[in-house]
């Protein structure tokens, strides 16, 4: 947790002051400036945000049923002798009564833990009251001497019952409090339950010394009533998703409808569960209860409460022992009143833990770890009680019955025993409960097991015990016991973050605890910031460099990294930066564990100055467990910070919050093309320095170096730099690159930034140097541009922090449910997001795209409700011939033998295709926005022909990036020629990793690098509806031209009527959009979507990214992308060149997600066979695209049947794919249809 921060942002502000809220007078003081612990949502309804009268009224319920379950099944504990009277049973047969109640209180627990996650927590405490109610009744009938296996029985399920309460405790307290107030919680709970195990006794005792033997538990009956209306009137579920806000259900206002809604098991307030993770939620006591931290922690709980259970069960013997036998001779009565100095003992631990167990962990978090909160800090709780305390009051106690003391001495010693004991209860179920926080429940019942396991078998080994070696020896070997066991505590202090990661994986890290997520020090941002305060000391400038991570090789970057800080580096930023070494890095396997590792090889061997990780958005979104898991993962490697490049808003302040919570500081990027809005904004969020790109363009090196007769570096950014220190009142540390390759550069640059970024270089030298030898020339490249030698450099000590293991090292006792963690944790990337839809649709681009986006959406909108702008749009139908037709196919109809099957003919569209539509409406566009350049890619050619042909028309210059695959593709060189002729520059784009050939992905990745650095003069017209937004809303609104024309000229042929199905092909999706879009709102209308799905024969190469492909970024955008665990883009090979891309248009991710349109796939196969079918049988040659979507609309006319209608999008002709048709069809035998025909 943080203390004293030198500043505070707004939302921190907030924070604080909601603490406070929250917080007593008396604690004030010790919880100022605390990051809440979790973060509380926005919603209303998050128990977090409850008034504190409420959260107290809710704990006080709470502790009341606790008090009742555990008074209920031991409250004829103390009177055995009218049981022996009416039961004529010894007093060893007697307590086996109390057994079975501690059997039951034991087992109860397992049963009603998972039931409650369906049935809610409240309504399963409401019942087990009620329940607990009836057996007390049950109980106070069985009078006759038969009875007494019905009264066993009735003690048992009491038992069962009355448990309950106290072990559903823990989740309802993380649910209402923040983790600086649960030890406070716990305390009260548990000396509550506590409580109610002597209460109940006493009270039985004062009652049966004069009454007759069933009383006992007929008062008890009196007391559950009144805590069984205590919960229908105040108790609430408290469950809530703070990461799924849709997930909550509504709650009925009115007060009967909402008590009736929360004890009907809860099902209208409850969070939705399903009977199979009731099932496993079942088993995670058992899982808990064997992971080593547990094991430990049970071991110590069982030893310490088993000395205050041996006291409890032998103290009543001795007191009514004759005195002629060396007892006391008390009275029934006398011995109920001796229980008095139990109940001193337990409000003194309630005052003790009140006070000190959240206070004392807060102080050692800020005094000797920088604030930062671990677990093991509760347990400092226990040195005094549990290591003096309680051995002394074992010491006393043996003495007193050994000598005969006087009974004061006895009751002084069963006091001491009671506080020593007790205190360490409410603390071990707490730090179990934090190690496990996924499941504090389930916890809690693994401690209480360990707990009652000793009260199950003490009172059958106790007192032979004690007759064999007499009392005084017994309990002075307890006492030496004691000090002995509090060996497991230290351990855990010590070596406990270790301890805790060793846990079944199903369990998830002991980390995923969301109070050990967000609090923690500000000591990694103030570790870069003194980097900078030491280059400003010496009078120079930070030098700042980075590396590819993994290049060239995975075992030389700790040397490069050790060599850069030998050289003098300051912060440096390790990185996918540059293509051709990032393909390099990917071949030698490099993944984000890997890189972790580099950076904690290099801390253990010296590493001492910062180190942050630049990179993109996707590999920490996709991070398996979530992205919070990596940023604790790199804040336990070492890492210092991290720059990403291309963040929302939105996300940006999510995301730096979440790297301060977890001590890493968020260093922003800003670009020339930044605003003065964002820049200002971005620089506000920093918390040690904002890194700047010296050059337009995607983050990494260019092609060329600088030429010295050309505009050097620093005159680029002089300008820039102004306008950040102009933002921030020169308040905000400023680091400079990229392009720096010289000293004089960094001389110049020193001038007018704290900080120089070189990284192009530095891959330079390491790309030509020889095997072994990049360190040292790194070392030397460092030392020459920074006019230093090795005397001048001075190493500072790195700050120290709890640098702790990877979780990496965790040992999995089983692999099982790993998916099931993955499945509870960060449901989405943005929690602010409250409809599905809004994941698809943003803007996950460098910052040196985004002035340029702005200025494209803005243009789009004025220019959408510009009735002009349409109406020249419309003075070129003619041009595109359009309206394009929409016919039946009554052959293939026939042939498909269901539905009538229509084609809308985009096919016979000026360029051969559907793609003129949105190039027409995008340059016409690009004019009114003053660019004077068009550039686009293409994969089959017929979006390159389009704009090139419209370039043509309206004299713009013309450049289409193709991927190399398509590009040197024989099939399609007359497509390459076609748009040559055109005027069109065509730029071939190889994939970065070498020996593969580059894909429509590679052709659009190169065409937004080229588009960041041109944006003053160029607009760049995407194809298809993916990209970053606005990017897909333009495309879908010049496309949904095909959808309308279909409308219209369908009603005009059948009556007014609409289609029953309407049928594309998807490969990113803009015929699709544009045809489905006009038809969302009629549910009638069947829309389905038709992907490729490869050659079945290849294996690993026929992904379908909406069938099963997950939800991840990809060029700007999330959506649905063909991906392997590991991120990277799936190998796709269909025999139709335009559908190569992994992903779709966000529309059509977000209408899969709806349920809307349906999408299917269809094999190379299929789509030879409709291809020959609409040949043969129309006439008409489509494209291999379109293929796709024929083979698709003839399954679903076959589903509907006769009498209904397709329409099928013929988006495009087959001119373009007759060469590659003319190889794949020899081989094929769909071309032989006269038998069929």
């Amino acid at each position: 947790m943080q203390y004293k921060k030198p500043a505070m942002d707004h939302k921190e502000a907030q924070d604080v002051e909601t603490t406070r809220s929250f917080s007593t007078p008396m604690e004030k003081q010790h919880t100022d400036h605390l990051v809440l612990v979790p973060q509380p949502s926005a919603h209303p309804r998050d128990p977090l945000n409850w008034p504190i009268t409420r959260k107290y009224v809710i704990l006080a319920v709470l502790c009341l049923a606790s008090f009742s379950g555990a008074i209920a099944p031991l409250s004829g504990q103390l009177n055995l002798a009218d049981q022996e009277k009416l039961y004529n049973k010894t007093k060893l047969e007697e307590s086996y009564a109390n057994s079975a109640a501690l059997a039951g209180m034991a087992a109860g627990p397992f049963f009603f833990a998972p039931i409650s996650h369906m049935l809610g927590r409240s309504s399963v405490i409401f019942w087990c009251v009620l329940f607990t109610l009836v057996c007390q009744i049950w109980a106070a009938l069985m009078t006759d001497p038969g009875d007494y296996i019905a009264y066993v029985i009735s003690r048992l399920f009491a038992g069962f019952f009355g448990a309950v309460p106290t072990v559903l405790g823990p989740r309802i307290v993380t649910d209402l409090f923040f983790l600086h107030q649960r030890g406070r919680a716990f305390t009260a709970l548990h000396m509550a339950f506590l409580f109610g195990t002597i209460a109940g006794p006493t009270f039985s005792g004062f009652v049966s010394a004069h009454s007759f033997f069933p009383i006992e538990f007929w008062w008890t009956v009196g007391l559950l009533g009144f805590t069984l209306i205590c919960c229908f009137c105040f108790l609430e579920e408290t469950g809530f998703d703070r990461e799924c806000l849709e997930r909550n259900p509504d709650i009925p206002g009115g007060i009967l409808s909402n008590r009736f809604a929360t004890f009907v098991f809860g099902q209208r307030v409850v969070l939705p569960t399903t009977w199979k993770e009731t099932a496993k939620v079942g088993i995670t006591p058992f899982l808990i209860g064997m992971c080593p931290v547990t094991i430990i922690m049970g071991i110590f709980t069982l030893i310490s409460f088993g000395f205050y259970v041996g006291v409890n069960a032998l103290t009543p013997v001795w007191l009514q022992k004759p005195i002629s036998e060396g007892g006391y001779g008390f009275s029934l009565e006398q011995n109920a009143a001796f229980t008095f100095c139990h109940w001193i003992g337990i409000i003194v631990v309630q005052f003790y833990g009140h006070y000190l167990n959240d206070r004392l962990p807060l102080t050692l978090a800020r005094r000797y770890n920088g604030g930062v909160w671990k677990p093991e800090y509760r347990l400092h709780v226990l040195w005094i009680p549990s290591l003096v305390i309680n051995p002394i009051g074992l010491g006393i106690f043996g003495a007193a019955l050994q000598y005969h003391l006087h009974y004061m001495v006895l009751a002084l010693a069963v006091f001491i025993v009671t506080v020593g004991s007790l205190a360490s209860v409410p603390v071990t179920v707490n730090y179990v409960v934090e190690c496990f926080t996924r499941y504090p429940a389930e916890a809690g019942i693994v401690i209480g097991a360990y707990r009652i396991v000793y009260g199950l078998t003490i009172s059958f080994y106790i007192n032979p015990w004690v007759e064999a070696v007499d009392v005084g020896w017994v309990y002075g070997m307890m006492a030496l016991f004691a000090v002995f066991s509090f060996m497991f505590v230290m351990l855990l202090m010590w070596k406990g973050h270790a301890i805790r990661n060793i846990q079944f994986a199903s369990l998830g890290s002991s980390e995923e605890g969301e109070q050990l997520d967000n609090v923690i020090a500000t000591a990694i941002m103030e570790a870069i910031k003194d980097a900078f305060a030491n280059c400003k000391a010496q009078n120079r400038a930070a030098l700042i460099t980075y590396v590819t991570a993994g290049f060239p090789t995975i075992s030389e970057t700790p040397e490069i990294m050790l060599a850069m800080q030998a050289g003098g580096a300051g912060p440096m930023a390790e990185s996918h930066a540059i293509k051709l070494v990032n393909a390099r890095a990917l071949e030698n396997g490099v993944q984000i564990p890997y890189i972790l590792h580099m950076v904690q090889s290099a801390r253990k061997r010296g590493l001492a100055i910062p180190v942050l990780l630049i990179g993109y958005y996707n590999p920490v979104c996709s991070y398996p467990y979530g992205e919070e898991k990596l940023l604790r993962e790199c804040k336990a490697a070492g890492v210092d910070g991290l720059i990403i490049v291309d963040l929302l808003p939105e996300t940006t302040l999510r995301f730096r919050d979440l790297c301060k919570s977890k001590g890493l500081s968020y260093i922003p990027l800003i670009a020339s093309s930044t605003s003065d809005a964002h820049m200002k904004w971005l620089c506000d969020i920093a918390d040690s320095f904002v890194c700047i790109a010296s050059r337009m363009g995607i983050s990494g090196p260019h092609e060329e170096p600088y030429d010295t007769d050309e505009e050097e570096p620093y005159e680029c950014v002089g300008d820039l730099l102004h306008r950040v220190h102009a933002c921030t009142e020169n308040s905000v540390l400023v680091a400079v690159g990229f392009g720096v390759e010289t000293p004089q550069h960094f001389v110049n640059i020193s001038r007018l930034a704290e900080g120089v970024v070189i990284g192009s270089q530095i891959i330079q030298l390491l790309m030509f140097a020889a095997p072994g030898n990049g360190a040292r020339k790194v070392r030397e490249y460092c030392l020459d541009i920074a006019d230093r030698t090795c005397d001048q450099i001075i190493i500072t000590a790195r700050r120290q922090q709890s640098i702790q293991p990877l979780s990496s090292t965790t040992i999995y006792l089983s692999r099982d449910g790993a998916n099931d963690a993955l499945e509870g944790t960060d449901k989405a990337t943005n929690p602010t997001d409250t409809t599905q839809s809004r994941v698809f649709r943003d803007q996950y681009v460098p910052s040196s795209l985004t002035e340029g986006l702005t200025e494209l959406e803005n243009g789009f909108e004025a220019a959408n409700a510009d009735p002009t702008f349409w109406a020249e749009i419309k003075s070129y139908a003619t041009y595109a011939n359009r309206p394009s037709s929409l016919h039946l196919a009554p052959r293939l109809t026939a042939h498909a033998g269901g539905a009538r099957i229509w084609l809308k003919r985009e096919d016979l569209n000026h360029t051969g295709s559907h793609k003129i539509n949105n190039a027409l409406g995008q340059i016409v566009l690009a004019r009114r926005l003053g660019k004077t350049s068009i550039i686009a890619e293409t994969g089959t050619g017929q979006h390159g022909v389009a704009t090139a042909t419209l370039c043509a028309q309206f004299g713009m210059k013309c450049t289409i990036f193709m991927g190399s695959e398509d590009f040197k593709c024989k099939d399609l060189a007359l497509t390459v020629l076609r748009m040559r002729i055109l005027g069109a520059e065509v730029v071939p784009v190889d994939a970065p990793r070498s020996g593969e050939k580059g894909t429509l992905r590679d052709a659009v990745n190169e065409a937004f690098s080229v588009w960041a650095r041109e944006l003053k003069t160029t607009h760049f017209i995407i194809g298809s509806a993916f990209g970053p937004h606005p990017y897909p809303n333009i495309v879908r609104t010049f496309q949904t031209v095909i959808g309308t024309e279909t409308r219209v000229q369908f009603g005009v042929f059948n009556a007014g009527r609409l289609p029953d199905a309407v049928v594309s092909c998807v490969g990113g999706g803009s015929n699709a959009v544009g045809m489905f879009y006009p038809f969302l709102g009629d549910a009638s209308v069947a829309l389905v979507g038709v992907q490729a799905d490869g050659d079945a024969s290849m294996a690993g190469e026929n992904s379908a990214s909406l069938d099963g492909g997950p939800v991840r970024e990809s060029q700007g955008l999330q959506t649905h992308l063909s991906s392997d665990e590991n991120w990277e883009v799936d190998k796709m090979h269909f025999i139709s060149s335009g559908l190569h891309y992994p992903g779709v248009g966000p529309e059509l991710s977000s209408w899969k997600e709806s349920g809307r349109v349906r999408f299917v796939a269809a094999n190379d196969s299929e789509a030879l066979m409709a291809f020959s079918l609409l040949c043969q049988l129309e006439g008409i040659m489509p494209a291999l695209e379109s293929s796709y979507a024929i083979a698709g609309g003839m399954r679903v006319a076959k589903e509907l049947g006769p009498e209904r209608d397709v329409v099928v999008c013929l988006s495009g002709r087959g001119d373009k794919d007759v060469q590659a048709l003319a190889q794949i069809m020899s081989t094929v035998s769909t071309l032989a249809l006269e038998d069929e025909i």
